[in-house]
């Protein structure tokens, strides 16, 4: 008597509950392998059965379809042959097949073991033709992929043949084919021998399914698969050229342009000879699609120059305020002269500083935030700093209003440790993040408070209904980010989602992840990491649905090879976002 029937529930209940749709079991499985010639029209198939210790198979054979597809779904109906010698235990099995000229099949092995069946991989054969398959599966990265084929029978009619694959995006062409227009072909290698081989498809749309088959060119005849495979490129990021060098630079949009300046070029301290007057316009549709950039009227006052400012823009009007400069002793200062760029005249002119309120610490700040909500702007939080000592992190806020000129102090931005910790705080953060979401809320949160302690919590703020002073607006814990704490990180916003990621954390250096934010949801989505080196001290803008990120500081090997270094960076980069 077998002992299949008494170990077979034992081992069942040891493996756990099994689905009937499971095409492999945890201590069993099949593997087709290659068939061997044996005559003209005859081959040998060949199996493996592996996994069993003690058990013995209760029978094994091959299934077959000249169907690619209707193989590797075991469409009901197909044609099997069972192996007329059973393995004990593990070991091959093999059964005779008969072929006719030009006939094209797929085989995969299987073991019964009780009332299951395990599937091996399909393989293929022909008497005399080339063979080309696709694994069914793509690796994407950004707009890349990478996709899997495999010859067959190249060896056997001893014939040097060209592959790789062909592909379109989906609504274009639905087979892809070679020399048809929308088409594309990766670049053909030349083999004498069956392989699996790997094409990479590199510089593909964001947001696009494409359909893709795997081919190869005989003497004669083009050899396609007869499946083809659908992959999607989602989200990604492109570089679009390069910018100046500089970190702690400030960035807005005004209408359809991009503004930034405000930077500094020094890869340690910034002291005043180091910092830029520059002012920049970006325009996205210059340049052919990457974006040109037009210098406009420096940053010629009496004010101080700075970098780490916040800037901000409401209609024709750049605003910049805050920020930090070394003087020539060394003496870390902050700012808090306000100015106005007029887009129109292309000019410069001194706004209402912030005031300074009895009792409260003066407004000089750097590392501040900011985002603009109904038409007014609204800044705060940042580091009090005077000869280079921090006297405190800042939660206050601010509203700028540019149909008076004044400001007003608004609701502070609080602070939660974590999601264990219900107390909320008000000592201040710096070097956060900040957005808004349509017109009507704003939203900060990481950065860094008393201590180094980097933070998570992010707030929504509702902004005042009236100019009463009484009504300050609020702020409404949101959600912790699900990634790792960060300072002098980037977000931009499309005014229905929000972005946010690179930056320092404390523990893991320099960081390049990306994350989406869902305001519905309240919820934070990893996405595709920025493809740039890894940096903090970025800027990063929106116009529409395109975001542009770029330079920033980050650290790498001198030339040695011996010892890291700061690195300044000037790439710009356009993140396009899932659809």
């Amino acid at each position: 008597m077998k002992p299949t029937r008494l170990l077979l529930p034992l081992l069942l209940l040891l493996g756990g509950c099994l689905d009937d749709n499971l095409e492999q079991l945890e201590f069993v499985a099949a593997h087709t392998e290659r068939p061997t010639p044996l005559d003209v029209g005859t081959i040998q198939l060949n199996g493996r059965l592996d996994g069993l210790n003690l058990l013995q198979a209760d029978s094994c054979g091959f299934v077959w379809s000249e169907d690619e597809l209707s193989l590797r779904a075991l469409t009901p109906g197909l044609a099997s042959i069972q192996a007329a010698i059973l393995p004990e235990h593990n070991g091959p099995f093999n059964a005779i097949f008969h072929l006719k000229q030009g006939q094209i099949v797929f085989f995969r092995a299987w073991v019964a073991l009780g009332d299951r069946r395990v599937y091996g991989e399909v393989e293929p054969y022909s008497l005399d033709q080339i063979i080309v398959m696709t694994t069914g599966s793509a690796e994407v990265f950004n707009d890349s992929a990478a996709v899997s084929g495999r010859l067959a029978g190249v060896e056997l009619q001893k014939t040097k043949v060209r592959y790789g694959h062909v592909y379109s995006a989906a609504g274009v062409v639905p087979i892809p084919t070679l020399g048809l227009p929308g088409c594309v072909a990766s670049e053909p290698v030349e083999t004498l021998e069956d392989k699996i081989f790997t094409s990479g498809l590199p510089g593909l749309s964001f947001n696009t399914t494409y359909r893709v088959r795997a081919y190869a060119i005989g003497l004669q005849d083009t050899f396609y698969s007869q499946t083809v495979d659908t992959f999607r490129i989602r989200d990604g990021w492109k570089r679009l050229g390069t910018f100046q060098n500089f970190k702690k630079g400030a960035a807005t949009s005004a209408g359809n342009f991009g503004f930034v300046g405000f930077g500094c070029g020094a890869s340690t301290d910034c002291f005043q000879n180091q910092l830029s007057r520059d002012f920049f316009r970006f325009d996205p549709s210059g340049n052919g699609g990457t974006g040109s950039w037009e210098p406009l009227k420096a940053f010629d006052k009496d004010g101080f120059i700075r970098s780490n400012a916040v800037l901000f823009g409401i209609e024709d009007t750049v605003y910049v305020v805050f920020g930090d400069f070394k003087d020539a002793n060394g003496n870390l200062l902050a700012v808090t002269d306000f100015w106005k760029y007029a887009i129109s005249s292309d000019n410069w002119y001194l706004g209402k500083d912030i005031p300074f309120i009895p009792g409260q610490p003066d407004p000089f700040r750097t590392g501040a935030v900011g985002f603009v909500l109904k038409g007014k702007g609204y800044i705060g939080t940042g580091n009090y700093v005077i000869n280079q000592q921090p006297t405190g992190y800042r939660n206050d806020f601010w509203e700028y209003n540019p149909s008076t000129g004044n400001w007003r102090k608004v609701a502070g931005l609080p602070i939660r440790i974590s999601d264990f910790d219900t107390k909320t705080y008000f000592s201040g953060r710096a070097e956060a993040s900040a957005f808004a979401i349509g017109d009507s809320v704003g939203y900060a949160g990481g950065g860094e408070t008393n201590g180094g302690l980097q933070l998570k919590d992010f707030w929504k703020f509702t902004p005042p209904i009236t100019d009463s002073p009484s009504d300050t607006g609020h702020w409404e814990l949101m959600s912790f980010f699900p990634g790792k704490t960060r300072i002098a990180a980037v977000a931009t916003t499309d005014g229905k989602r929000a972005w946010y990621g690179l930056g320092y954390n404390v523990f893991e250096d320099y960081l390049n992840d990306w994350w989406e934010f869902d305001p519905a949801q309240q919820t934070w989505i990893e996405r595709t990491v920025f493809q740039g080196t890894k940096r903090a001290d970025g800027f990063g803008f929106s116009i529409g649905n395109k975001h542009f990120i770029g330079t920033g500081s980050g650290k790498t090997l001198n030339a040695a090879g011996t010892a890291f270094q700061t690195r300044i960076d000037a790439d710009i980069w356009l993140y396009t976002p899932l659809q």
